[in-house]
């Protein structure tokens, strides 16, 4: 039983392609860096999201083919609904949006 619950805080996997990434207690649910370059809108348009600040402070997404300001930070990979932030220490991070239900 020990093993059992060792080997679960030992692995983690990207929400969206099941591939292997580095285990984090913080964000238990977050996106590999392949993921995250297919986010979309609901629409299927391209995102990208970014701080905004020099400093890693704030979550800003935006069009990759116009780069206009895109107002919200919940995007589409493979269908799935997740969310962007700002990570801890700065940058960005994605994560799977959990439902309550």
């Amino acid at each position: 039983m020990m093993d059992e619950v060792k080997k679960e805080k030992d692995e983690q996997f990207c929400p969206a392609c099941k591939r292997g990434v580095v285990v984090s207690s913080r964000y238990p649910n977050y996106v590999c860096r392949d993921c995250v370059l297919l986010a979309t809108d609901e629409e299927g348009k391209a995102l990208e999201f970014f701080n905004s600040d020099i400093f890693g402070h704030g979550c800003v997404g935006s069009y990759k083919d116009s780069e206009e300001v895109y107002g919200s930070n919940i995007c589409y990979i493979k269908g799935i609904k997740f969310e962007a932030n700002e990570a801890y220490m700065g940058g960005i991070v994605v994560t799977l949006v959990l439902s309550l239900q």
